[in-house]
């Protein structure tokens, strides 16, 4: 858990604020985004996790958690296992 985190908002930054700024919380929004579509595409939350920290033929190799960090990069996240 502490990995995702921690790829959202740096560890130092993490311990000491509070409050996130705003890149911060929309890299956070975009991440629970991908997470709730894919849990609910999915319908089993071990499977989705599974899903999200594979590497996946369609994003050349890296995972859909990977390629989410980025707004561009969340669009084409595939969402089923076909």
């Amino acid at each position: 858990m502490n990995e995702f985190v921690y790829s959202v908002v740096p560890p130092a930054t993490f311990k000491r604020r509070t409050r996130l700024s705003a890149d911060e919380s929309e890299r956070t929004e975009r991440l629970a985004r991908i997470v709730a579509l894919v849990e609910g595409l999915w319908d089993d939350e071990r499977e989705a996790r599974a899903f999200l920290n594979r590497p996946h033929p369609l994003l050349d190799g890296e995972t859909p958690l990977t390629v989410a960090r980025t707004e561009i990069g969340a669009r084409v996240i595939p969402s089923s296992p076909g």
